[in-house]
């Protein structure tokens, strides 16, 4: 027996769609100025000028990762309208976003030094990428001819060399976002939010487990094993993504205006933000900072 989504949920559903989209558009807006202060300097905004503070090397590390964070932000806006088994496809794409975004506000309101570090990883993992061995067990592969791998990294990278000193930071996500939090509030909450919304079933889909399928499966789903309700629940999945995303934007552009001090980018971004929450859960944001 086939069952039948009522039209009213299915306007329901629409209609957080639509307003997710319309914040998202907005966001990506936002983060288009952040994008033009850090790269091309100061402009009008709203009749007053805003200039980047940013030291250069901060610059180059946060206008990166947040462009990149943008861009794959723009691809689940785009594909925004499917529905069915190509949602699942969004997941790994929404973890890029959130991390991104997460990267991208830790370099803004730390010390210089640690975009530093981050761009002199570029040349180390590059070369590591070509100098690396692969397996375990009968199942080995060596890249790379280097001789004594060991000696070339003590050499070439010595920040890079030791035992737990081969990445730009060691710090995880939830330890970035509390160090963000102690600086801008509004970030710290945005982006744990968005976290706790993608993170870990990413993970179970990047990683191909079967629950990750499972949830993708019937997360939202009715009992009722029918084509109708999977595409329901996977329209349901994409405001999930949505949300997360949402919240990943509004974490990064939070950070960037109140470190700033520039009251038009903080007041759009927090106006942005209650229509997300809005749309996200149905209820009015009735806090201070996000």
């Amino acid at each position: 027996m086939i069952r039948l989504i009522p039209v009213s949920s299915m306007s329901e559903r629409a209609k957080k769609l639509e307003d997710l989209r319309e914040v998202i558009q907005g966001q990506l807006e936002l983060l288009r100025l952040t994008l033009y202060v850090m790269s091309q300097g100061p402009t009008i905004y709203k009749g007053q000028p805003f200039a980047c503070v940013l030291e250069e090397d901060k610059v180059r590390a946060t206008a990166a990762v947040s462009m990149g964070a943008g861009q794959s932000l723009n691809t689940i806006l785009k594909n925004s309208t499917e529905s069915g088994i190509a949602v699942r496809d969004l997941y790994p794409i929404a973890r890029a976003v959130v991390e991104g975004f997460i990267n991208a506000a830790f370099f803004a309101i730390q010390s210089v030094e640690v975009s530093q570090r981050a761009l002199n990883h570029r040349s180390y993992a590059a070369w590591k990428h070509h100098n690396r061995v692969v397996g375990t067990g009968e199942f080995m592969l060596s890249l790379g001819r280097d001789p004594d791998p060991k000696a070339t990294i003590a050499k070439n990278f010595p920040e890079f060399s030791g035992k737990g000193r081969d990445s730009w930071s060691n710090l995880d996500a939830p330890s970035k976002i509390e160090r963000i939090g102690k600086v801008v509030r509004a970030s710290g909450g945005a982006l744990l939010g968005a976290y706790a919304g993608i993170y870990a079933i990413s993970s179970e889909i990047i990683h191909g487990s079967v629950y990750g399928i499972s949830y993708f499966m019937s997360a939202h789903s009715s009992k009722e094993l029918t084509t109708e309700a999977f595409l329901a629940g996977t329209e349901e999945q994409m405001i999930d993504i949505l949300s997360a995303t949402g919240h990943a934007a509004s974490g990064f552009i939070a950070a960037f205006a109140n470190i700033h001090k520039f009251a038009p980018l903080v007041l759009d971004e927090h106006e942005l933000f209650k229509r997300l929450f809005k749309a996200a859960t149905g209820d009015d944001w009735v806090g201070g900072d996000p």
